[in-house]
């Protein structure tokens, strides 16, 4: 017993060593709109965000208005650092802003991000796709609505308001489905379904 209250003495000491950090990063991840593992890295990281954080927030934050005084703890506030930087970097990541950065020093943004994070070029996400399978001579055509690109799933993509036809090698279409102007109309395509995808 006296283990036990030794420990949860401590163990508050050893969670603030990480929980900032991982938090800063499970927020950037999650605004992101990716798929976050948990490794021995993200670890890693997030211990050394946390030892920056630590070393910024010294102490409990005293906030004064007028006669009023407020005493926040040390803890709440590395908590609440940690998601407010996770929060930033990813609007941050996202921002035109960033692209210009970029594209002045001449680096190539398309490491870590997925194929349909390259080609698109608007914030809707909803390019229009020609999908070319793998096993049939069958083609889709429909607008890109959502995808899903972690390793660990079955990859897929969504397609709406598709168009289903085969194309003869004389380049003569034949429609058998039309559902273009049925935007909620949506199709699912697994990746390894999938021989080739055209941006249109």
């Amino acid at each position: 017993m006296k283990d036990l209250l030794e420990l949860a003495k401590i163990l508050p000491n050893y969670i603030i060593l990480f929980c900032p950090g991982y938090l800063t990063i499970y927020m950037y991840y999650f605004f992101c709109g990716k798929k976050m593992k948990d490794t021995q890295w993200i670890l890693a990281k997030a211990i050394c965000l946390s030892y920056v954080y630590l070393n910024i927030v010294s102490g409990d934050m005293k906030i004064h208005i007028r006669k009023l005084e407020w005493c926040i703890s040390r803890t709440l506030c590395l908590l609440v650092l940690g998601i407010l930087i996770g929060i930033v970097a990813s609007k941050i990541h996202d921002s035109d802003f960033y692209n210009k950065i970029l594209e002045t020093i001449k680096e190539d943004r398309s490491f870590g991000r997925s194929e349909f994070d390259v080609i698109c070029d608007d914030k809707t996400r909803s390019m229009w796709l020609k999908v070319h399978l793998k096993e049939e001579q069958i083609i889709y055509e429909g607008s890109l609505r959502a995808e899903e690109l972690n390793e660990e799933t079955r990859k897929y993509i969504v397609l709406g308001g598709y168009r289903k036809y085969i194309q003869n090698s004389n380049g003569k279409i034949k429609y058998l489905e039309n559902h273009e102007k049925q935007e909620n109309r949506m199709l699912v395509i697994y990746y390894d379904e999938i021989q080739m995808i055209e941006k249109l």
